[in-house]
């Protein structure tokens, strides 16, 4: 079966086999493309992503391509963790003293990470949402 042969019905589900063979086909063809023509179908395929698609899409990104701070834009502040910074969380001082700087450090990167992959968007979509809503009350 070819993708040519192939109709598509709401009731009909492609079989492994023919999907594998799609799926060569397309690796086939996308490598004798130029990298201009790559960008722009990626593209124009990304469009056609329904919203849950997109979600899904974003995950399997994120998983494969995680953002860290050596990728991370200048427009993103540096987090430096400190002492101070834990005494703010509760922390008694002979509990801070666990904390060297290598430590602080490392934790510093963690949570700039995990707020540029998650949070950040999160918090943008929150606050975009809340901005349009009150626009229609």
């Amino acid at each position: 079966m070819t993708a040519e042969n192939f109709s598509t019905r709401p009731d009909q589900v492609p079989d492994s086999e023919f999907i594998s063979q799609l799926q060569e086909q397309l690796k086939v063809a996308w490598e004798q493309l130029p990298d201009t023509e790559k960008t722009s179908i990626a593209v124009m395929l990304l469009e056609d992503l329904e919203e849950r698609e997109r979600h899904l899409f974003r995950e399997a990104f994120d998983t494969k391509w995680p953002i860290t701070s050596e990728s991370v834009p200048a427009t993103f502040a540096l987090i430096k963790i400190t002492p101070d910074d834990l005494a703010q969380i509760g922390l008694d001082e002979e509990e801070i003293m666990f904390f060297d700087e290598s430590r602080l450090q490392e934790m510093s990167t963690e949570i700039r990470d995990h707020y540029v992959v998650q949070g950040f968007w999160e918090e943008l979509k929150y606050h975009t949402n809340h901005f349009l809503g009150e626009l229609r009350k």
